[in-house]
C-alpha cells in the first residue's frame, strides 16, 4: 500500500510542476511521459532510475550487481547464492538481499518499502559530454527535485555497515586513521590506506613532469575525509561517515562552481553549468585516484566536483579494469 500512496504521491507533484510551468499542450505531454516512468518496470519512488539524466541506458540485473560486490571486496563477500528468489550476498554471516537494488539484510525484507534503492550508474571514462535536455526533460528534472525534497532518499545502510565494519559514530571512528595526504592533514578508514597512498604516489611521481597537476597539488588548501553526516537533502550515511571519501578543497574557488545542491540556489538549470564554469582537478588527478578504485564526484548528475569515494563496484559494473 505504501509503494502506491509514494506512487501517487510522486505522480501529483509532477503534474502540479508541470500545469505550474507549462502550456496545457505541453503539460499533457509531460504527464504522459511520467506516467510512463511510473509504470515502468524498472521504475518505483524509492529508487533513482536516473538514466535519462546520463542520455544513456544503464539496467543492471540483481546477480551482475551482487557478482560486482564480490570482485570488488573479495575477502569481504563470503558467499554469493540465489536465495528465495533473488540474488543475495554473504559478509560477515549476513544474507544481504538484491531487493530491486535495496541491499536489504534478509531480517529488512518485509520493510523493503521504507528504503531507497541505491544507484548503480554508468561511469564513463574521461570527461563525460554534458547530456542537453529538452524542455519536457527539463520539467521532469524539476519533478525529481521536487519528490528528492519531499521524500529525501534512504538507504538502508547495512550492507556497507557490514563491509566496512561499522554500527555507529562510536564503531567508525575507531575504524579511522589520521594520515597524510598531498601534505594535507585528515581521516580514512583504515582498510583504505594502501589504496589512498597509492593515489598519492601516482599523482606525486606524475606531478614531476606534469606542470598543471604540479600546480594543482599547490593549490590545496586542504582535504576532508570522515565526519559523521548523511549526506545533504536525505536521510541516507555518507561515504564520508565511513571513512571511504575525501574532498579535494582548494583555496581559491575563482568563482568557480562545486555542488549541485549549491548551484540549485542560483542556477535554474544548474545541471547544464558548463565545465568551464565548474571546479575540476586535471584529468591525471583523477584518474589516479579512479585506477584505485575511486569514483570522482564531478561525473555525477548531481555533481560534487571535490569529492571522491571508493566504490569499485560503480567501476567494475562498468567494465573498468582496477590496478
Amino acid at each position: 500500500m505504501k509503494n502506491w500512496i509514494q506512487t501517487f504521491i510522486l505522480f501529483l507533484i509532477a503534474a502540479a510542476v508541470f500545469i505550474f510551468n507549462s502550456s496545457t499542450t505541453c503539460s499533457s505531454s509531460m504527464l504522459a511521459l511520467v506516467t510512463d516512468q511510473i509504470q515502468s518496470s524498472s521504475y518505483s519512488p524509492y529508487s533513482e532510475d536516473d538514466s535519462f539524466l546520463y542520455k544513456k541506458n544503464f539496467r543492471k540485473s540483481g546477480k551482475q550487481i551482487v557478482y560486482a560486490f564480490k570482485k570488488a571486496y573479495p575477502h569481504k563477500v563470503e558467499q554469493i547464492e540465489f536465495r528465495n528468489n533473488d540474488w543475495a550476498l554473504k559478509i560477515s554471516g549476513t544474507w544481504f538481499h538484491y531487493c530491486e537494488g535495496r541491499l536489504l539484510p534478509e531480517g529488512s525484507l518485509n520493510q523493503k518499502y521504507e528504503y531507497t534503492a541505491y544507484p548503480f550508474y554508468r561511469y564513463e571514462k574521461g570527461l563525460p559530454p554534458l547530456p542537453v535536455f529538452t524542455e519536457q526533460e527539463k520539467k521532469l528534472i524539476e519533478a525529481k527535485i521536487a519528490e528528492r525534497e519531499f521524500n529525501p532518499p534512504h538507504r538502508h545502510p547495512g550492507i556497507y555497515n557490514a563491509l566496512w565494519r561499522i554500527s555507529d559514530e562510536a564503531t567508525a571512528w575507531e575504524r579511522v586513521k589520521n594520515i597524510y595526504f598531498l601534505g594535507k592533514k585528515t581521516q580514512i578508514h583504515r582498510e583504505l590506506l594502501e589504496e589512498l597512498a597509492a593515489v598519492e604516489e601516482e599523482i606525486m611521481e606524475k606531478a614531476k613532469t606534469d606542470s598543471e597537476l604540479k600546480a594543482f597539488i599547490a593549490s590545496i588548501a586542504d582535504t576532508a575525509g570522515y565526519t559523521w553526516r548523511k549526506i545533504a537533502d536525505t536521510n541516507s550515511l555518507s561515504c564520508h561517515a565511513y571513512g571511504i571519501a575525501i574532498d579535494i578543497i582548494p583555496k581559491r574557488m575563482s568563482k568557480l562552481i562545486t555542488y549541485w545542491l549549491w548551484a540549485k540556489e542560483y542556477h535554474k538549470e544548474w545541471y547544464s553549468i558548463p565545465y568551464k564554469d565548474r571546479f575540476i582537478p586535471p584529468l591525471t588527478f583523477i584518474e589516479a585516484f579512479e585506477r584505485h578504485g575511486f569514483i570522482w564526484g564531478g561525473k555525477w548528475f548531481y555533481f560534487d566536483t571535490i569529492h571522491f569515494e571508493y566504490k569499485p563496484e560503480i567501476l567494475i559494473l562498468n567494465g573498468w579494469d582496477l590496478d
